[in-house]
């Protein structure tokens, strides 16, 4: 309350308020004088004031009515009323301390009134404070709750995309508050590769969830070109080293699901590990955390490595967020790891998912969890199960007799350095995707210009074999021994050209890649079809084959034509 008030003064004893007026004015108060309750109701209205004294007996209308008017007339506003009155009695005094704020009995002890009013503007300025702060409270209510309408639809728009729909690819998230800081995406690459993320933001709620949504971006942009997950990872740490304080690193766990190769990649770091069951319940293999989570070290620090498994047979690869397994009891025991393979070791195959959620949900009894909960399953399919998905995405004879669209040509050429960090493949289709007679078979393109660089790479430049894939852990031995020979790569080259021509009646995209390297006995692999070849590795060939028009090596295998049409 202000320090200097307008004070209503009402007795229809004058004397009385002109009294109360020359006191009043000597504390530096403004006095309003009524002399009936009528006439105080309609002073209140016009005048305003900031406290009202006002006597009990008055004729047309006494003091009780008049002030239960005037507290009518307050709304959100608090005017005290302190009654003053001649009448002692306890009955007077009881009404009037439940329709005012205080009661004084005449005569009137000024030195009394004067503290009565100072009283009387502390409990103001307490009301005008929690006023204040209630109103305070009210506008960051509206404004969070806006900002969590906007963020919501934002992340709905960011999670929900077509890649979470993904036959393979079931998931479920609990977030801990309205935001979750576990972010799950799931994506196809143009050669068909199903990539997973699980990322679990450190904290709780929006800032958490602030966290993880620079890595949808990335996450989705480099899959759709077709980047390996080695580089993507690399991106994403970097991304979040640059953006994000210190202390606002994300646990994340990365996969690629490889149906054509049949291998699982996986680079964790700081999540709990992804585990691969059997149709029997078996657990086959599981990725423990071999890394920090990304965005705590710089670019040169950084480790992007990954570890591959080839799997054999068929079943299910589990991902979760520690929120799952931390996910406390009534009785504050943890949901814990062995709770979590036990379920889903003795369950059939067709229930584990739901039978897992149900388990979780028995354990938490009703309670919440304190942290975020994500469960991500993929089915891992028989070998070579969809493999026909991507084999079929192109149809050369629809084509044949189109007119021929504009020439053009595109060479490139990769030395030993460059091949030794770069990702290329993406890196030309980002080139020539953005043609437009391309944009249409971006898919297939992808496949063919990438199993057939990889060749050069790996048996023409690198000397692999690819029967050491058969041996056991083969395909790790190969990934691990690639890995060696490209880190001491020092010479070598690989050219690559894309010509947009006519050839055979139609229009043609001749695709022409030479190395350096001894080459290899590509007789073998072209003298085999795809039909026949029951291996679930030196499938490459035989798809560019059923890929492309017509497929040629020249020489000893280090050089290679392929005719695609457009």
């Amino acid at each position: 309350m202000k320090s200097q008030l307008k004070v209503l003064v009402a007795d229809d004893a004058r004397q009385n308020v002109e009294l109360l007026a020359k006191h009043l004015a000597r504390m530096g108060h403004t006095p309003i004088l009524a002399y009936n309750g009528v006439q105080a109701v309609q002073l209140f209205e016009t005048e305003a004031p900031d406290l009202v004294l006002m006597d009990v007996m008055m004729p047309e209308m006494d003091g009780f009515e008049a002030a239960k008017r005037i507290k009518a007339l307050c709304e959100n506003r608090w005017v005290p009323v302190i009654f003053i009155s001649a009448q002692g009695q306890e009955a007077s005094i009881v009404e009037g301390l439940e329709t005012g704020d205080d009661y004084l009995t005449k005569p009137i002890n000024l030195a009394v009134l004067r503290a009565k009013i100072r009283a009387m503007q502390r409990i103001a300025g307490l009301q005008q404070l929690i006023t204040d702060k209630a109103d305070e409270l009210e506008r960051y209510y509206y404004r969070a709750k806006e900002e969590a309408r906007v963020g919501s639809y934002i992340m709905d728009h960011i999670v929900n995309t077509p890649g979470l729909r993904d036959a393979l690819f079931h998931y479920w998230i609990s977030p801990a508050e309205d935001f979750s800081g576990d972010l799950v995406a799931a994506a196809r690459t143009p050669g068909g590769v199903l990539h997973v993320m699980l990322a679990d933001g450190a904290g709780h709620g929006l800032s958490a969830a602030l966290n993880v949504l620079p890595l949808t971006q990335i996450f989705y942009s480099m899959t759709e070109k077709g980047f390996s997950l080695p580089t993507i990872v690399e991106e994403l740490n970097h991304k979040i080293n640059v953006l994000m304080p210190v202390d606002r690193f994300v646990s994340t766990v990365l996969a690629a699901i490889d149906t054509r190769e049949n291998t699982i990649e996986i680079w964790n770091g700081g999540n709990p590990a992804p585990v691969f069951l059997n149709t029997a319940g078996e657990i086959l293999y599981t990725w423990e955390s071999m890394h920090l989570p990304i965005g705590i070290l710089k670019r040169d620090q950084f480790d992007s490595r990954t570890d591959v498994f080839h799997w054999d047979e068929p079943g299910e690869l589990y991902f979760c967020s520690d929120g799952l397994l931390e996910a406390q009891n009534p009785q504050g025991e943890q949901f814990g790891r062995e709770r979590m393979t036990d379920t889903l070791s003795r369950t059939p195959q067709t229930a584990r998912f739901p039978t897992m959620l149900n388990s979780l949900t028995g354990h938490l009894a009703g309670r919440s969890a304190h942290d975020d909960v994500s469960l991500i399953m993929v089915t891992i399919p028989r070998q070579n199960e969809n493999t026909e998905v991507a084999e079929s995405t192109h149809s050369p004879s629809n084509a044949v007799g189109a007119p021929a669209a504009d020439q053009w040509q595109l060479k490139l050429s990769f030395g030993a350095k460059e091949l030794s960090y770069l990702d290329a493949v993406p890196l030309i289709m980002n080139i020539v995707e953005q043609i437009e007679s391309i944009k249409a078979h971006v898919n297939p393109l992808f496949l063919i210009i990438s199993e057939l660089f990889i060749n050069a790479l790996d048996h023409g430049l690198l000397g692999l074999e690819s029967n050491i894939k058969h041996l056991p852990d083969g395909f790790e031995k190969y990934m691990d021994l690639k890995q060696a020979r490209l880190s001491s790569l020092t010479q070598g080259r690989i050219h690559l050209g894309l010509e947009h021509t006519e050839k055979y009646g139609a229009p043609m995209l001749e695709i022409h890649i030479q190395d350096s390297g001894a080459g290899f006995n590509h007789p073998e692999h072209m003298n085999k079809e795809l039909g026949t070849i029951e291996s679930a590795h030196g499938r490459g060939i035989g798809l560019v084959r059923s890929l492309c028009t017509k497929l040629e090596y020249v020489g000893n295998g280090n050089e290679v034509k392929a005719y695609y049409t457009l």
